[in-house]
């Protein structure tokens, strides 16, 4: 277990000692004690406790004026306030101001740690919240690589198809492979000639008194060692150094460009920073060189093509008056005419018929970049990783309406903080239910969250729950908010539209926590749902079977 720190705030010695040295410590727990409310305020701010116990009657600033002023820093800390009987007009009130649990003096070892162990729920709960949000944070950052690669990919696949002048072209693919790996400058050197030599290009980020490099031979240590291998390379640090592109950048990655299984070409990228690039970037930015070979290739069969017409061109210019030669000259122009269309239709056939038909160079190159595109759509289908938060459950015996007043306590501040009335219609007798306590009771956050968010100032909450027909129970979140569209009523718990949002920069609205909580339900053998509320706002509902 982590290790748990409690702040006590008691200025009478014996009680603090009862319930720190007595108590708590010998069970692991880490306490710290305030006697005062000036010296509680800054080991609170200090320490950042998972816990607070606190006596109502102190001396001087009283226990309730401490929960306003916690509740004015910001501070969201779990607390349990310490009494006397005949204060149940206080006790109530702190609640309304935060507090958890309390206690009633006289107080007994035995309440003390059943209050602190009830409170340590919620301290788990919040820590399994925090965890969650950053693994949440993290999947989204990935999502939002993976869009972009798979955009950009998108977006060269387009341009190769659409721009025939190869400049251009050139311009675009350095500005997608610079923009996929997040690199800083970035170069394409192509062959010509033997023995091999490598011409400068294009490029970006270059320095000024190397811009007059272009079209030039261009040497930069480690393209002719890619050139000769045939295979990608990545290097970064004082390995770099040695070589000339060193001056360049402190991290590099050169990816060959090839056709029909030989390097016509080199796809340089670096960074200022000696952070290496990685095994995804090389594949993404071997992607992205495939379609600069294939561009290299498109152009090459276009420039075949206009040499043609233009060798066609002189045998017109150059047709003599004489009959018989104008019939031997048309006979031949017909022939040529005819075998030139044909060389067009089977470089039509070439990319109608599919990949099959390519030599088996290009079907390498377009296989492997469809490979690579297939392999980053299934990684954004990663919501799947939500399944594993309902892979183990802790099933136990409780009661439904406790979860439900539990999670309505813990969004007491907020409603509080947005002016919201909440009102519940729960059954007089306890509603058993075979659960996972905790994933439920992120159900019911989940849901009282969104009615929350939907709410403007003075809106109201309705929970219900309800036995419905044997063994179920059916459960109802509604709130008078603003509402939502009918397209995303429809889309909320389906992983994909989510990713779709994020591509189009709509991070408000996601529901992923509405993704999560209709696994968690599932996995519960239940069924849950959201719809617009007749009379405005939302019906957020969700049913289990009994225990």
């Amino acid at each position: 277990m982590d290790l748990v720190r409690i702040l006590l705030i008691e200025s009478n010695p014996e009680i603090s000692d009862l319930i720190a040295r007595q108590t708590l410590q010998p069970l692991g727990y880490q306490v710290e004690i305030a006697g005062d409310s000036s010296t509680a305020i800054q080991k609170t701010i200090h320490v950042m406790p998972d816990m607070i116990i606190m006596d109502l009657n102190m001396s001087g600033l009283s226990g309730k004026d401490l929960l306003v002023a916690f509740s004015s820093q910001g501070i969201d800390v779990p607390l349990i306030i310490i009494a006397e009987s005949g204060q149940e007009e206080d006790i109530i009130q702190a609640f309304r101001l935060g507090a958890s649990d309390y206690l009633l003096s006289p107080i007994r070892e035995t309440e003390i740690v059943s209050a602190v162990e009830r409170v340590m729920k919620q301290v788990q709960v919040k820590r399994e919240k925090e965890r969650l949000g950053k693994k949440l944070e993290k999947l989204n950052k990935e999502l939002q690589q993976r869009v972009r690669e798979l955009t950009t990919i998108y977006a060269l696949g387009k341009a190769v198809t659409s721009i025939t002048d190869q400049r251009i072209l050139f311009d675009k693919i350095i500005e997608g492979a610079l923009y996929i790996t997040e690199a800083d400058r970035g170069w394409i050197l192509i062959r010509k000639g033997e023995p091999k030599t490598f011409y400068l290009k294009a490029f970006r980020g270059l320095p000024k008194e190397l811009e007059d490099n272009i079209n030039k031979p261009w040497d930069d240590g480690l393209s002719p060692i890619v050139a000769l291998s045939g295979v990608s390379m990545r290097i970064h640090g004082n390995p770099l150094k040695k070589f000339k592109i060193g001056q360049l950048g402190s991290s590099a990655l050169v990816v060959p460009l090839k056709a029909q299984k030989e390097v016509i070409g080199i796809l340089v990228i670096t960074r200022d920073k000696a952070i290496p690039f990685s095994q995804s970037n090389q594949a993404m930015l071997e992607a992205v060189a495939d379609y600069a070979a294939i561009s290299m290739v498109n152009a090459e069969l276009f420039n075949v093509l206009e040499r043609r017409a233009k060798k066609l061109q002189e045998v017109v210019n150059n047709v003599k008056k004489d009959k018989r030669e104008k019939a031997q000259i048309l006979h031949n122009l017909n022939q040529e005419v005819k075998s030139q269309l044909n060389e067009i239709k089977e470089f039509t056939n070439l990319f109608q018929d599919g990949v099959e038909n390519l030599g088996s160079d290009q079907y390498e190159a377009l296989t492997s970049i469809r490979k690579r595109l297939n392999g980053v759509i299934n990684i954004v289908s990663a919501v799947s990783a939500f399944q594993e938060s309902t892979a183990k459950l802790q099933m136990v015996k409780v009661d439904l309406l406790t979860l439900a007043k539990n999670a309505i306590n813990r969004h007491m501040e907020k409603l509080g903080m947005k002016n919201i009335d909440i009102n519940w219609n729960f059954p007089s007798l306890p509603v058993l239910v075979e659960v996972d306590p905790v994933k439920i009771g992120q159900v019911f956050d989940t849901l009282l969250m969104r009615a929350i968010e939907d709410c403007s100032e003075g809106c109201e909450i309705d929970v219900g729950i309800t036995i419905s027909g044997i063994g179920k129970v059916d459960v109802t979140v509604i709130d008078s908010g603003a509402g939502m569209a009918e397209e995303e009523l429809l889309n909320v718990f389906d992983p994909y539209y989510q990713i779709i949002k994020l591509k189009d920069n709509q991070p408000n609205k996601l529901f992923i926590d509405l993704v999560l909580a209709k696994e968690i339900i599932r996995s519960h053998r239940g069924e849950i749902g959201i719809e617009s509320n007749p009379s405005g706002g939302l019906k957020c509902y969700f049913s289990l079977p009994t225990a």
